[in-house]
């Protein structure tokens, strides 16, 4: 409300202001009342919304008909400035929920500071549009920051390097491409040595002028290139990435700047229309001049878009991996009754009613669109979830401790799978209960089972073996920054050495038939066994340089031979350990899938180390044994240690609890999670989405025109066979865009994982366009036939008829085809073999189900 309106609303209350002799009843009312209004602005409270309602309720206080009609006015005033104080009030809500994150740097902390004060300063002016800017830049400042200490500095450095990586335009000049490659090269920079977080925003600020250079390009291409149809093509992959957005979860503000680029995309469909039709001549040209400049809006559209889309869809992103990551116990949660089933309330009564209001607000929140509203009022509701599961857990605390013998325990667990309430049973929880039923009969087992088949990793462990996770990553990758290590220098050679030649020595490599060799691949295995598991016996409070008397060295050996062709290694249940890979396994050339084959089985090894020094058992004494075990353990280990031995008690490989039991769960997780961050490239993202949300997408380069087509990636997926992210490789989803006659909305399956780069998906491809063969690689191919059929003639030296025949062979040596008769070289070419995937991208769909 600007300031000019207060001042008429304060006079319409008080209207003897500007006498001298004033009713006081009169004047204190109306001051009152005017004083309540500028409090309530000033605070941009909810409650100013509704003070045209308070004004009514007062209103009905005044029998005086003159002092009557200026509280009416008063009243009609407010009413019309309700949107602007609505609006004040919005923007005051979105910037209270940005907050300084842990690891802000100084410069940033100062950044966000001024901010809010020029945030505050506007909107008491009620200058909003500025105030909301404002809080867009707060929300990235804070964003960043909160990124980095959500994933850690390495993982934000790598989507950072992946946004400066950024593809130049085909058609950019040398001295174009020179700039380019020079801030790049400054950016890139900025990161080497030890990663901190000044230095990433530095490198982000380096790069803003190389990404600049590189819009700069785009524009000019825009108004030299000849053909607009050219320039909207390179566009359409962006256009559909806003257009597409999904519906149900735009705001009001991204359905607008969504309506926008679509307007704009329709403008420039109807001038290329036009375009096309026109004549030669001054008609055409003019018609080309109009279709370039609508796609110079349009161009312009997507770019003021951009921001403001991403940072929505950073919100809804952020939003739905944490439901995800909730929806198994919120399933739980929403079954516990108020209740007690005879009348009376349950000890957990007042938490659910918390649970379910705060429920309530994220629904509501979510439905409207208002992710990042929903993203706080989320993290309140995981909050209240906890507190009342962690009511019910007290409450089955009682029960176990209530068990006195291996029949009563069995009971406990047949009452908690009926509701369905073993998944929510602590670390803690499932060794209590496990103890109580000893694994001496077939009842015990399965009871046991039951338990374990539940993933239960103990807290405090789980948050001391990220640290050592991170360690074990940064030792096997190396550095060679400028403040590296000699050894690290070294570690990023070997590693890239390795990464390179691995499928050679695999003999997986068609090129180099003569490099297989295994006991490389066993030198290389062997080595990364022993760097991680040095790492790992920190966790139990052991010094890998100064190992117990007698500590087997090494620790854990691996060898590679035949086994059956499903295993891919297997580890022996003692210690020390010994790792078995298949060296005839089909993935064995797989540097990633073998790399986290190493490392899941190297945990297994560990774990057996650990059981040996929770029992006691030789290598270790009563001092090893007191880190895991008795009032002196490790906090991080006294509970999980034993969890393990229990579990090594009663190991099960049926299907159900075999991958969530306790030595299983870690080995997935810790092996996944390593060989990930070390060789999966972070992920490229798409906005499109027809049918849910897609956060990982990678280019195609190419596909083959066959009744299931494989599918060859210019990344690796990370997609394992056995499974990825807790899910098997069939049970992903998959989407294909921008390939000629693919539906985008069409859902796909991984139906095997071919290696690193390449996937089998359930896709009928044999009916595609096949891939267009560019004229220069018609014409070598042509001139290398012509060289051997016709006596090393050049193509130029042959007749016509010569010329025909010459390309009628090549079309049948590669399995090619022209659009008519086979002998005119000037048919389109393509290829019967792969599909047109020029601008081709897979799409991992990760749709999930909204709070409802």
């Amino acid at each position: 409300m600007p300031k000019t309106a207060l001042r008429e609303v304060l006079e319409s209350l008080n209207p003897f202001k500007k006498k001298k002799a004033r009713p006081s009843t009169v004047d204190s009312d109306a001051l009152s009342i005017g004083g309540e209004a500028v409090t309530l602005y000033r605070r941009g409270t909810a409650a100013g919304v509704s003070l045209g309602g308070a004004l009514v309720d007062r209103r009905d206080e005044i029998n005086d008909q003159a002092i009557a009609k200026h509280y009416d006015e008063a009243r009609r005033l407010l009413d019309s400035y309700r949107e602007d104080i609505e609006a004040s009030i919005a923007v005051k809500e979105d910037a209270a929920l940005y907050v300084d994150a842990p690891g802000m740097t100084d410069e940033e902390r100062e950044h966000a500071r001024m901010l809010r004060l020029s945030i505050a300063e506007d909107i008491d002016a009620m200058k909003l549009d500025e105030a909301a800017d404002e809080v867009d830049q707060l929300s990235a400042v804070c964003a960043r920051a909160q990124m980095r200490e959500d994933l850690g500095l390495d993982r934000a450095a790598d989507i950072l390097r992946g946004e400066i990586n950024a593809d130049l335009p085909e058609e950019a000049t040398p001295q174009e491409m020179k700039e380019v490659e020079t801030l790049r090269g400054l950016a890139l920079k900025a990161m080497d040595g030890d990663l901190t977080a000044a230095k990433i925003e530095q490198a982000r600020k380096l790069a803003k002028p190389m990404h600049d250079a590189i819009e700069a390009i785009e524009r000019r291409l825009e108004v030299t290139a000849a053909d607009p149809a050219v320039l909207y093509d390179r566009l359409k992959l962006r256009v559909d990435d806003v257009v597409n957005y999904p519906p149900e979860y735009q705001s009001s503000v991204i359905r607008a700047a969504v309506r926008a680029v679509d307007e704009a995309r329709g403008r420039v469909e109807t001038r290329l229309d036009a375009f096309a039709k026109a004549a030669k001549g001054d008609a055409r040209d003019k018609a080309a001049k109009s279709a370039t400049e609508a796609v110079g809006v349009l161009r312009q559209k997507i770019a003021a878009t951009a921001p403001s889309l991403r940072a929505h869809d950073d919100e809804v992103r952020k939003y739905f991996a944490s439901l995800k990551r909730m929806t198994p116990q919120i399933q739980v949660a929403d079954t516990l009754p108020e209740d007690d089933g005879s009348g009376g309330d349950t000890d957990w009564k007042a938490e659910r009613q918390a649970y379910d209001a705060s429920r309530q607000r994220v629904v509501k929140l979510q439905d409207g669109g208002k992710f990042r509203e929903a993203n706080v009022e989320l993290a309140n509701c995981a909050r209240l979830m906890k507190a009342l599961l962690d009511k019910r857990r007290e409450a089955i605390d009682n029960d176990i401790g209530g068990a006195g013998d291996d029949d009563q325990a069995r009971q406990v667990v047949e009452d908690l799978k009926a509701e369905g309430l073993l998944e929510i049973l602590t670390a803690k929880q499932q060794l209590a209960l496990v103890k109580k039923m000893p694994p001496d009969s077939d009842d015990n087992l399965d009871a046991r089972a039951a338990v374990f088949g539940n993933p239960a990793l103990d807290e405090d462990f789980v948050k001391a073996e990220q640290k050592v996770l991170k360690d074990v990553i940064k030792m096997l990758r190396g550095n060679d920054g400028k403040d590296a290590t000699p050894e690290s220098i070294k570690a990023k050679q070997e590693w890239a050495e390795n990464e390179k030649h691995w499928a050679a020595w695999a003999g997986k490599d068609p090129k180099q038939p003569k490099a297989k060799d295994i006991s490389r691949l066993q030198a290389v295995c062997q080595k990364i066994a022993e760097q991680q598991f040095k790492e790992l016996m920190k966790l139990a409070g052991l010094d890998p340089d100064n190992p117990p008397p007698k500590f087997p060295q090494p620790p854990v050996t691996v060898k590679l031979k035949k086994l059956k062709p499903t295993e891919f290694g297997e580890t022996t249940p003692r210690f020390p350990a010994e790792i078995t890979i298949n060296s005839e396994h089909r993935m064995i050339g797989d540097f990633k899938e073998m790399m986290d084959t190493i490392l899941h089985e190297n945990t297994h090894a560990w774990q057996m180390m650990v059981i040996a020094q929770f029992r006691g058992t030789a290598p270790f004494t009563a001092q090893h044994q007191a880190k895991l075990k008795g009032p002196t353990a490790l906090t991080a280990m006294k509970v999980q240690a034993e969890l393990f031995s229990e579990n090594l008690k009663s190991y099960s490989t049926d299907d159900g609890p075999y991958r969530h039991q306790p030595v299983e769960e870690q080995a997935w997780t810790f092996g996944g999670k390593s060989a990930t961050a070390l060789l999966v490239p972070p992920p490229k993202r798409s906005f499109d989405s027809g049918k849910g949300l897609k956060n990982k997408l990678w280019v195609v380069t190419s596909m083959s025109r066959t009744s299931q087509a494989t599918v060859r990636l210019a990344d690796r997926h990370g997609i394992y066979v056995d499974e990825w992210e807790g899910e098997e490789a069939g049970d992903k989803k998959l989407t294909l865009e921008g390939v000629p006659g693919v539906s985008s909305t069409q859902r796909l399956q991984v139906q095997d994982v071919i290696d690193e780069y390449t996937l089998l998906v359930d896709l009928d491809a044999s009916g595609l366009l096949g891939r267009r063969i560019p004229k220069a690689e018609v014409e070598q191919e042509m001139a290398a036939l012509a060289r051997k059929q016709y006596k090393k003639k050049q193509l130029s030296e042959l007749t016509a008829e010569q010329r025909k025949a010459v390309f009628k062979a090549v079309l049948e040596k590669k399995n090619w085809e022209a659009g008519g008769d086979k002998g005119q070289q000037t048919d389109e070419v393509r290829s019967t073999d792969e599909v047109e995937v020029e601008r081709g991208r897979l799409v991992l769909d990760e749709s999930v189900a909204k709070l409802s």
